[in-house]
């Protein structure tokens, strides 16, 4: 049985799904209200916390010679009460930022069919995006792949 590998342009996407979020487009603005000095000190020490965080992730991952998650790394390390508030904890997460990023979806929606002179309520928006981006995520990543080689045969490129 072969194993058949992602594209390069799927995992470009996947990595940028997961690192560039609604949240952090924002950061900038928000931050920038108190200064540049004290926006850079707050950006950098949230850097190093990450980046010390991440490191520590995968030296616990390195602990396992299967391939594990997060979620059984935390049950090795902590047990079953420890896996339980892991998994209450990242199912909250996951929630909270499906709800913020309907919601905020939802409002730039309507924001830009007013400016082309519709005004629709902020719920048809967040429903257009659960609709609209249901169906990419149905469709999963094989479709991502094959839009590249068409695209690609058309000689279009994006890296």
């Amino acid at each position: 049985m072969s194993h058949k590998t992602g594209s390069l342009l799927g995992g470009t996407l996947l990595i940028t799904g997961s690192c560039v979020g609604a949240g952090m487009l924002g950061l900038p603005i928000l931050t920038g209200l108190s200064g540049f000095a004290p926006s850079l000190v707050m950006f950098v020490l949230v850097w190093l916390f990450m980046t010390i965080t991440g490191l520590l992730l995968v030296e616990a991952n390195g602990w396992f010679s299967k391939k594990v998650n997060f979620i059984s790394i935390v049950s090795h390390s902590l047990g079953k009460g420890g896996k339980i508030l892991c998994l209450v904890t990242c199912l909250f997460l996951f929630y909270s930022l499906l709800v913020a990023y309907i919601a905020g979806s939802g409002s730039l929606f309507s924001s830009l069919m007013q400016s082309f002179g519709w005004i629709i309520p902020s719920w048809v928006g967040s429903f257009a995006f659960v609709a609209l981006f249901g169906v990419v995520v149905y469709a999963g990543t094989r479709q991502v792949d094959l839009w590249n080689r068409v695209l690609m045969a058309f000689k279009i490129t994006f890296l």
